[in-house]
């Protein structure tokens, strides 16, 4: 995918009218102790359309506390996926005591792709909108707002994620939302460290509203040698998903029913089973042979 094409996957609107946007205004007060790596964090709001096609509405809401958090804010780093994702850009602003200061996104953004993996000759296939916000002092709040609208096709309209109460930093407010249709079934699983329930409501069209809603949030315990797949947060699952025959079928659909082999593939296979006789043999020496001889989106 070119860069004009990623472009393409780009627009600038207000917010589209299920989302419930959060009125706010800076306390007189900040607690500096809650800062410890030189920003605070107001408010992180996620709320969630989950249609067969879901959205997904984000908005953040962060204070440049002192210096050493300045470069990280005034550079903002937007991650999506333009084979799948359709990104909306509501707003961002800067507000500066009374004064909000609005930043012109179509002027000032720009794409560029990640290769975190580019060591392993591996794409992912994402990339990144980078804005630089112009003049950002100590003291400004920056107020960030996006909606990602898509899921990969393999998911076949299938809901899976998770969604985290908490972080490893202090969050002032955190307010999760999501709608779900009434032809959704949505399952719900806690972390390992727990959760609240869900405020439930019913919705004119027969969707059901769920919402959490917690202030003054404090930090996880979070160790930075700790495994990726470890949540050390409060949070749950979501997913549509209801049994392992259900994941089967979505993951069956990536190794049946093609056999448009690329030249020589057949051959390479021969090669590796004849010289390994044992099967984690040939697994290693598989993945090698992909390492070594394509560029291929994990």
């Amino acid at each position: 995918m070119f860069e004009e094409d990623v472009r393409r996957r780009i627009q600038f609107a207000p917010p589209p009218a299920w989302v419930k946007e959060l009125d706010f205004k800076r306390p007189a007060r900040l607690d500096h102790g809650k800062a410890p790596w030189g920003m605070y964090t107001w408010l992180v709001d996620d709320q969630a359309r989950l249609d067969v096609r879901p959205q997904r509405y984000n908005r953040t809401i962060e204070e440049v506390v002192n210096l050493s958090a300045l470069d990280y804010l005034a550079n903002v780093m937007l991650p999506f996926n333009p084979y799948y994702d359709d990104l909306t850009i509501h707003h961002i602003r800067i507000i500066r005591g009374d004064e909000i200061i609005p930043v012109d996104v179509e002027k000032r953004y720009f794409v560029m792709r990640r290769e975190r993996s580019f060591e392993r000759l591996v794409l992912d296939g994402r990339w990144t909108m980078a804005i630089n916000l112009p003049d950002v002092r100590v003291g400004d709040i920056i107020d960030t707002a996006l909606t990602l609208a898509g899921d990969p096709a393999c998911f076949q309209g299938e809901i899976s994620m998770p969604v985290p109460l908490q972080s490893g930093m202090y969050w002032d407010r955190r307010h999760v939302r999501m709608i779900v249709p009434p032809t959704r079934k949505l399952i719900l699983k806690p972390f390992a460290a727990g959760w609240f329930e869900p405020k439930k409501a019913a919705m004119p069209d027969g969707a059901t509203e769920l919402t959490w809603d917690d202030e003054h949030v404090p930090p996880c315990d979070y160790e930075h040698d700790m495994p990726g797949w470890v949540i050390p947060s409060r949070g749950f699952f979501t997913t549509s998903i209801d049994s392992w025959e259900r994941v089967a079928d979505l993951m069956r659909a990536g190794f049946e029913g093609d056999t448009d082999y690329p030249d020589g593939l057949l051959q390479v296979i021969a090669k590796i089973e004849e010289d390994h006789a044992d099967v984690k043999d040939r697994i290693v020496a598989a993945v090698r042979w992909v390492q070594e001889n394509i560029r291929y989106f994990a």
